[in-house]
């Protein structure tokens, strides 16, 4: 029985995190070809390219309606002594996603509703367009379909409010008893606070400074990770290409290494679980649209591992899980 709960709190948990912040996994920079400092948003927004061929790609938030897709593909290998289990998820969500016009502050608000999900994996199936099809974990998340997420965002891009995370967790654990007890703690680990902390750095992936192309820029800095703690992040980004078609776009390539000791141990029931020795290496490419400010196209591929430990009820476990992972993000108007 605590087996079956951690390994679906482990579900669970994995699933929310690509949920919340699926659109801003992306890598970040605060730095530029030329300066580290941060653009005050008091300052008006310059021309999109210069006579020197030089862009300005910033955080904007257009106001308009959106659907974003987004499809992953997960194939991990555990290891628990000398035996390997492979497990294969895949997962496509979509989301309307509507960003309003700003109020007299300058605030906007970041509306997202997921409108279909489809997984696929290891005792669990669910496309919410097919009734028939659940399986196992898939009524859990066949439950979030109709739940709204809203984000509150300022004039700089950075998120300042979080309303409706309870009744999206809450939904996940009605009439599930077992589901449902584990909502707590899931909950302690995705607090707003840190929601926030993750958009923000989601969002500084736009260079501070006009780039040309060729132009690279790196970041290094430290991030807060539900159930995995502190975790060092360092990006070399490249910007590769322009089209200056209507809208303007930008291809971004980047590299990005993830590295963490490991957080603090999670109690799950009667059982713990701990996270360490995390490392994660993603690259990809990001399309931009320059004048709307907002990445419409992210394509990424992950390789690394981490080690899982699990105590309790005479049932401890240590493991180390292989990661490889591939994931296309779109963003386009919803006409």
């Amino acid at each position: 029985m605590e087996k079956a709960m951690l390994f679906k709190a482990v579900g669970i948990a994995s699933f929310v995190s690509l949920l919340v912040f699926g659109c801003d996994d992306q890598p970040a920079s605060t730095g530029s070809p030329s300066s580290t400092s941060a653009r005050q948003p008091s300052q008006p927004p310059p021309p999109l390219q210069a006579p020197d061929g030089s862009v300005t790609i910033r955080p904007v938030f257009q106001p308009g309606d959106y659907v974003m897709v987004r499809s992953d593909i997960s194939e991990n290998t555990t290891l628990i002594g000398s035996m390997r289990q492979p497990s294969k998820t895949e997962q496509t969500q979509w989301m309307d996603i509507i960003i309003s016009e700003p109020d007299g502050e300058g605030k906007k608000t970041l509306t997202a509703t997921i409108t279909r999900l489809k997984m696929t994996g290891a005792n669990l199936s669910v496309d919410t367009d097919d009734p028939n099809s659940i399986v196992g974990m898939g009524a859990i998340f066949g439950k979030l379909v109709g739940k709204e997420v809203a984000m509150s965002v300022a004039p700089d891009g950075s998120m300042t409010q979080v309303k409706g995370l309870d009744a999206l967790f809450d939904s996940m654990g009605d009439g599930d008893p077992m589901a449902a007890s584990l909502m707590p703690q899931i909950k302690a680990q995705y607090q707003e606070g840190m929601l926030k902390q993750l958009f923000d750095v989601g969002q500084k992936n736009y260079p501070t400074d006009p780039v040309k192309v060729g132009d690279q820029w790196t970041a290094s800095y430290e991030q807060q990770m539900p159930m995995i703690g502190a975790m060092q992040v360092h990006s070399d980004l490249t910007l590769k290409r322009l089209d200056e078609s209507s809208p303007m776009t930008a291809m971004i390539d980047f590299t990005s290494k993830m590295t963490a000791t490991g957080g603090e141990e999670i109690q799950m029931g009667a059982m713990t679980m701990a996270f360490s020795k995390v490392d994660i290496t993603q690259t990809g490419t990001l399309t931009v649209d320059v004048a709307a400010g907002m990445t419409r196209r992210q394509t990424s591929a992950g390789t690394g591992s981490m080690d899982v430990a699990m105590n309790g009820a005479g049932q401890d476990m240590s493991m180390t899980v292989e990661i490889k992972t591939q994931s296309e993000v779109t963003l386009t108007p919803n006409r």
